[in-house]
């Protein structure tokens, strides 16, 4: 960064509230292409975002700030990858178990209402706070952008509290 906005958090805070907004979905689409889990892209993504945050001061400038910022998303998604991947790909264990494991309708709706009901109780137990966040992005389906202005604080912010918040959640469950 420049010296001006290493001497300034104000400035840094600027410049990563527009990283963030301009760059935040590119790079969501692209960890998520590469881990296949929504929920873990955004963990990635918020994880790329905060580590840029808490490295900015090691920016050299030998790309841009996007370039970089892409750089540890990527590098996160894929030692993500790399540690939850399975260690014995059978293709025919695959096929026998998808053919055992197809449920009925009936049983599916009954599985969906008990996992809603746990996913509720688990909510229950996290603060207020997270939970409304949670609530508003991934019940309510509102954006990041649209829960920044309504709690009057930065995206970025809201970013990291997701992170928290499903923390907490992922704790609690």
């Amino acid at each position: 960064m420049s010296d001006k906005a290493a001497s300034d958090p104000t400035t840094d805070q600027e410049i990563f509230e527009h990283l963030y907004k301009d760059r935040h979905d590119r790079l969501l689409a692209s960890i998520a292409g590469m881990v296949r889990d929504r929920d873990r892209a955004e963990d990635l993504t918020a994880e790329a975002f905060q580590t840029a945050w808490e490295k900015r001061a090691q920016f050299r400038g030998d790309s841009s700030l996007g370039t970089w910022l892409y750089s540890i998303g990527l590098n996160a998604a894929r030692e993500s990858w790399r540690q939850e991947r399975p260690v014995h790909r059978d293709p025919m264990d695959r096929l026998e178990t998808r053919r055992y494991a197809e449920p009925d309708r009936l049983s599916a709706g009954l599985e969906q209402d008990e996992r809603r009901a746990l996913v509720w109780k688990a909510l229950d137990r996290i603060p207020a706070a997270c939970r409304r966040l949670l609530v508003d992005r991934y019940i309510r389906g509102r954006s990041v952008q649209e829960i920044a202005r309504r709690e009057r604080v930065p995206i970025g912010t809201v970013g990291s509290r997701l992170f928290a918040a499903r923390q907490l959640l992922r704790q609690a469950w």
